[in-house]
C-alpha cells in the first residue's frame, strides 16, 4: 500500500528554495555592506538608523512597535547611536517621560551612503532579469507572504 504522505521533492520546495535564497542574499548583502561602509556601526544600528532617518520624530515605543522589536533593544541601540552622534532625543513638552528621536546631519549623510549601497546591491541582484520577471517575482513573494501570515492565523 503506498504511503499517503507525500514527500516534497527538496529541489522543488518553495520553502527550501526561499530559505537558500535568504541565506545567500543575507550573506552577500552583509559582505557588501561591510566592504563599502564604515564599520563604526553594527548591522542593527544601521537598520535602526535607516528607520529613524525615514521616520523622524518617533518615540522609542513607536519605533519598537513599528519594527517588531523589544522596547529595551531599541532603547539600548538608540543610546548607542546617541553616543556615536547619529541621533538625538527631544523630550516631549506634554509628557516628560516621553521623548522623540531624530537623526543628526551625520546620520543623514550616512543614510545616503547606505541607500547608494543598497541601490548597487539591488542592481546586482536584478542583473539579467526583465522588468516583467521582476514584477512577477514580487507578486509571487507577496502571495507567499500572505499565505504564511494567513497560515499562522489558522494555526497551520
Amino acid at each position: 500500500m503506498p504511503n499517503k504522505m507525500s514527500v516534497v521533492d527538496p529541489e522543488k520546495s518553495i520553502r527550501r528554495n526561499l530559505n537558500s535564497l535568504v541565506k545567500v542574499s543575507s550573506k552577500s548583502v552583509g559582505a557588501y555592506l561591510s566592504a563599502n561602509l564604515p564599520t563604526d556601526l553594527t548591522e542593527s544600528e544601521y537598520i535602526l538608523l535607516g528607520f529613524i532617518c525615514l521616520n523622524e520624530g518617533k518615540s522609542t515605543c513607536d519605533i519598537a512597535s513599528s519594527m517588531g522589536l523589544a522596547k529595551g533593544t531599541v532603547s539600548e541601540t538608540i543610546k548607542s547611536l546617541i553616543g556615536k552622534g547619529f541621533v538625538f532625543a527631544k523630550q516631549s513638552e506634554k509628557d516628560r517621560r516621553r521623548s522623540f528621536v531624530y537623526p543628526t546631519e551625520k546620520a543623514k549623510r550616512r543614510h545616503e551612503d547606505v541607500k547608494a549601497c543598497f541601490k548597487d546591491i539591488d542592481n546586482s541582484f536584478e542583473k539579467g532579469i526583465t522588468a516583467e520577471e521582476r514584477d512577477i517575482f514580487i507578486r509571487v513573494l507577496e502571495k507567499l507572504e500572505n499565505n504564511i501570515v494567513e497560515g499562522g492565523k489558522d494555526g497551520q
